[in-house]
């Protein structure tokens, strides 16, 4: 963000894109507190606990996106109209053709089997049919409702089980786990810098300085001590 803002001008879009990097540097860096947790003899095996949930969440996402992308391409394809389109005026058809190219849009109906998985969206609130048979509309919201069972009663039942599973797993073995993610925490440290990228730089420009301050020359202890600042780049 501090050098988008430094390179380029301060336009609308470029300030807007700022705000985006902004927050998701922010979000970020709350995160790696989580990180720095492990250390704590309580909240380091719930770090360890909430890292495997993540990939158990990840698995089953990829799970849930393969019903979600097929039960919505069912949905579009049912939502495709088959009676030819009446005579009306221009404005009428400009307008009709937007909201049929939104409702038939697959996107559109991938949000909205998403956002119903949180029950934010009833049948009744489902899109209505244009030019296309009535009988069409139960059907639609017979997928819908297989939808809805095959996603919240079986793959949420399947992803709770999983995480049940892994939790149980790390929390019989906490203090293993726990002092295994400390020693890789530590273990990262010690060979990472200190000051994030691009900063390191200058720090480690004072600290050569600094050494070839003190040594004034000499290339007897130079070397010693500049040894362990070389592995830490």
């Amino acid at each position: 963000a501090v050098l988008l803002a430094l390179f380029y001008r301060r336009t609308p879009e470029i300030l807007s894109d700022l705000n985006i990097f902004l927050g998701v540097a922010m979000t970020l860096s709350f995160v790696q507190f989580l990180e720095f947790l492990t250390f704590h003899h309580l909240f380091g095996p719930w770090v360890v606990i909430i890292r495997n949930l993540m990939k158990d969440l990840t698995r089953f996402a990829v799970i849930l996106g393969l019903f979600h992308i097929a039960f919505a391409m069912q949905l579009s394809s049912v939502y495709q109209p088959v009676y030819p389109e009446p005579k009306t005026n221009l404005s009428e058809a400009n307008a009709n053709a937007t909201v049929n190219g939104a409702i038939q849009d697959p996107v559109v109906i991938m949000v909205t089997l998403f956002f119903s998985l949180f029950g934010l969206v009833d049948p009744e609130c489902l899109p209505s049919l244009t030019r296309t048979p009535q009988f069409t509309f139960v059907i639609i919201r017979f997928v819908f409702g297989v939808y809805l069972i095959v996603t919240l009663i079986v793959l949420i039942n399947l992803l709770i089980a999983m995480m049940s599973d892994t939790y149980q797993r790390i929390q019989a073995q906490s203090d293993t786990e726990w002092k295994f993610g400390r020693a890789t925490l530590i273990r990262d440290m010690t060979r990472k810098s200190g000051t994030p990228s691009p900063f390191n730089l200058f720090t480690n420009l004072l600290y050569y300085i600094k050494i070839l301050c003190k040594h004034r020359g000499t290339t007897a202890n130079l070397y010693v001590d500049l040894c362990p600042r070389a592995f830490l780049l």
